[in-house]
């Protein structure tokens, strides 16, 4: 039976007094001492330092969470405790920040040994520039120095339009002058 009126209140002075003098450890201060990933937890981190899984949502499915946990998710945002504990097993694998932009700089010059006609050349890798420039650009998205190419707004699909102008002079002059509008009729 739960307490009532005097009898209530004289428990919760007690409990007041007891939480002052130290007694009574607080919450807030035994979650955060307590910084230990559990096994599910630490399978996510796991996976994601790996490579087993290359998104939050796979690594999450992978160790039996729901992928839209909101509360395992806040824990590996920046500041998350989770987030702590994954920094330092990506610096325990040798994943450094400085290790992996040096990586796909290099990546970005990349050149590969060809076979024409019976002759060895050496010609740029495509392939593999554009993966770099393509993890590049997902790098600086995530920074937050270029705004990111796709934005979700809840299920379905989304649409992301990127213009790139290579010509020199403006497109509808250079459109008049190839149809020959805009010219004087010759007399």
């Amino acid at each position: 039976m739960p307490l009532m009126g005097e009898a209530k209140r004289a428990y919760q002075r007690e409990y007041m007094r007891r939480k002052r003098a130290g007694q009574i450890p607080a919450r807030k201060a035994q979650a955060q001492a307590d910084l230990t990933p559990r096994p599910r937890e630490q399978r996510v981190i796991q996976a994601l330092v790996t490579g087993e899984a290359k998104t939050l949502s796979a690594a999450m499915v992978k160790a039996g969470f729901n992928p839209t946990s909101k509360t395992v998710r806040d824990r590996f945002r920046p500041g998350g405790d989770l987030r702590g504990v994954l920094d330092q097993e990506l610096t325990k694998a040798g994943l450094t920040l400085p290790r992996i932009l040096g990586k796909v700089a290099a990546k970005l010059d990349a050149r590969k040994h060809v076979t024409v006609a019976g002759e060895a050349i050496i010609t740029d890798d495509n392939d593999a520039q554009l993966r770099a420039t393509d993890q590049a650009l997902r790098l600086h998205e995530r920074a937050g120095t270029i705004p990111a190419s796709s934005e979700s707004h809840g299920p379905g699909a989304s649409i992301t339009v990127i213009e790139v102008n290579y010509h020199t002079t403006p497109p509808i002059e250079q459109a008049a002058t190839q149809t020959g509008e805009g010219e004087e009729p010759a007399t």
